[in-house]
């Protein structure tokens, strides 16, 4: 991959050489990829997290937010040498789904396990982003608000709250628009994790995930709202760490 590529598409550098399976990390809607860096510190070195940073969003601020399946998962092609895992939070579960679903396709080595959470399993119909698909600028940034997934000092710049509104408004969409149809299961393993607290997708909700995957599901409960991935990074990627430990029985002292 070239290395301009590289740098569009993925937050904080390349994998060094010593890790020897890479975590993609795909974002909540109107959300970037800059967070999951804080993940390298609460994950073994062998396991590198690559946040993926979609269009419009933090670095990419410049362009057009709206995105396409097949040159994510075209991106992602380019930048496997290793062993890797999906992870995808929210629209970025279902994004994450379908860019495995894509690479699978293409004939591509599939992820050895896909982590989804807080979102809608990919055949389910979303009725929240439905809602909020037909929602106002100032009703949608009031939704994500009452999430607690803006900083207050945000809000003190109108300009702000606009472009993450443009973002969020585009992301939403693209999540509204799909068929919810039966679709054939990944031959990949899945862990669901749902927060016990989120309004938008429960526990059951989660449960679904389950009809995605011709391999092992498991279903991990996450103290915390909707968007805990920030709140309680810690409990998500000790939940990774888990099944992770499990396979393999040692991941470089962890287990």
């Amino acid at each position: 991959m070239p290395a301009d590529a590289g740098a569009k598409w993925f937050l904080g550098g390349a994998p060094p050489r010593h890790a020897d399976t890479v975590l993609y990390c795909l974002p909540n809607a109107g959300g970037g990829g800059t967070h999951y860096l804080s993940w390298r510190r609460l994950l073994p070195e062998p396991l590198w997290t690559q946040p993926v940073q979609l269009p419009g969003r933090e670095s990419r601020l410049a362009e057009d937010p709206r995105f396409d399946v097949a040159d994510v998962a075209q991106a992602v092609a380019e930048h496997l040498d290793r062993p890797y895992l999906l992870y995808g939070h929210s629209m970025g579960g279902v994004l994450a789904w379908e860019v495995a679903a894509e690479l699978v396709r293409r004939g591509a080595p599939p992820p050895e396990r896909l982590y989804v959470g807080a979102s809608p399993a990919p055949h389910t119909d979303p009725g929240w982003a439905r809602r909020w698909a037909s929602l106002s600028e100032e009703a949608l940034l009031d939704e994500v608000v009452a999430l607690g997934g803006i900083p207050a000092q945000v809000l003190e710049h109108p300009g702000l709250g606009r472009r993450i509104t443009k973002v969020l408004g585009s992301d939403v969409a693209w999540l509204a628009s799909r068929q919810a149809a039966p679709r054939d299961p990944l031959p990949v393993p899945i862990l669901a994790l749902a927060g016990d607290q989120d309004p938008l997708v429960r526990p059951e909700d989660m449960a679904r995930w389950a009809e995605c995957t011709s391999q092992r599901f498991e279903l991990h409960t996450i103290a915390g709202g909707h968007l805990f991935h920030t709140e309680r990074a810690d409990a998500v990627t000790s939940s990774i760490l888990q099944t992770i430990a499990a396979e393999r029985g040692d991941l470089h002292g962890v287990r």
